[in-house]
């Protein structure tokens, strides 16, 4: 394979050249446009180390990967989330490793990666990106915690030196050393090393540059290597840390404490009837309950302040009983529901508005064993 050092230079002398060494010109291409990718609500960001390794060898040459990389890692820095992570750099090719590009182990600064992506030249040559893996090694070896490896690349690389570099950098790392690949191309025989490093790392992802050259894309690489969001057991959208209500069944929907309410269903004031308008909502309840078949509950009715303890205590009873027959009605058998009431003893809102006391006339869903 003929070995190309340096990208072909356009105008006549860059044509001439191309017709006598069989060089392909290859066009810019713009980056997307990216923003910053801030965390969702409950997310934050896990990584300590980040270690980007971008192909510039000859099989990036054609059809126009090369700039297409270049065009996604300038997308991809401008979409990483500011916080206190280090990262590293560098690019592969042969045959001469001192024009290779490397911007050493540090903390996040944008404008150092954006130097380093708008001045990465397509060197071309052979494909030694276990040189780069190891040469990480020491790097790996003095840190700890969750590092990733973010591969861009055809993956057309030597397989076991590539492999072998792979498994010797998670060995080194004290902490989890994930493996993720951005495939530039189809080549099935890189598809299957980039899987397979991923594999070793045993943690990670491999995309296909297609199915994430967008915005969105981009995105959703961004939240996979560097976000994770809070312990959340029962998959309720609320971290357990903040759930109030653990073990609530699937498709339950939950308030900001992570407690099921009949949500909606708020009653008059000094009333236990279920207006018509509510009817999808306690559909909705029954579906849930149809969709967990083990699952037994108990109805929670609540007051706002108005009126004595002694007489809430029995409109919240009423209010609970009417939901309890409304599902009975929907063939939810009884003997899978309790009821409760709890006068006005547990208010989500300062009963101190009329809004605030609206949201107190409510009717709560708890599962019991």
């Amino acid at each position: 394979m003929m070995r190309i050092t340096r990208q072909c230079s356009l105008g006549l002398l860059g044509l001439a050249l191309a017709v006598v060494t069989g060089c392909h010109t290859l066009q810019p291409v713009h980056p997307m446009p990216m923003t910053e990718v801030q965390p969702q609500r409950y997310e934050s960001v896990i990584l300590d180390q980040l270690f980007i390794v971008a192909d510039t060898s000859s099989s990036m040459q054609v059809p126009d990967r090369y700039p297409e990389k270049k065009a996604f890692l300038q997308a991809f820095v401008a979409a990483m989330p500011s916080a206190n992570y280090e990262v590293a750099a560098g690019n592969f090719a042969g045959p001469r490793p001192e024009e290779w590009k490397e911007l050493p182990l540090a903390w996040f600064e944008r404008p150092r990666l954006e130097y380093f992506a708008d001045h990465l030249e397509h060197l071309g040559g052979t494909t030694d990106m276990h040189l780069w893996l190891n040469s990480w090694q020491d790097d790996v070896s003095l840190r700890e915690g969750r590092a990733a490896v973010l591969i861009l690349s055809d993956g057309r690389a030597p397989l076991v030196d590539t492999m072998l570099a792979t498994k010797a950098l998670v060995d080194a790392y004290d902490g989890d050393l994930c493996v993720f690949a951005v495939q530039f191309g189809d080549d099935p025989e890189g598809a299957w090393l980039l899987n397979e490093l991923t594999h070793i790392a045993r943690c990670g992802q491999v995309w296909k540059h297609e199915d994430v050259n967008s915005p969105a894309g981009l995105e959703a690489v961004v939240r996979r290597i560097f976000f994770q969001g809070l312990a959340d057991s029962d998959g309720d959208g609320v971290p357990d840390i903040y759930d109030e209500c653990p073990d609530t069944p699937r498709g339950a929907r939950v308030d900001e404490r992570g407690c099921w309410v009949i949500d909606g269903v708020l009653f008059d004031y000094d009333r236990y009837n279920i207006k018509p308008q509510f009817d999808s909502v306690i559909d909705e309840v029954a579906f849930v309950l149809q969709l967990n078949p083990a699952v037994r509950v108990r109805i929670d009715g609540h007051t706002d302040s108005r009126g004595s303890v002694a007489y809430n205590q029995g409109l919240s009873e009423r209010r609970a009983n009417s939901v309890r027959q409304a599902l009975i009605d929907r063939g939810i058998p009884a003997q899978r529901m309790e009821t409760m009431g709890y006068s006005e003893l547990r208010p989500v809102r300062p009963n101190d508005s009329e809004a605030n006391m609206a949201k107190n006339r409510r009717v709560e869903i708890t599962t019991i064993p």
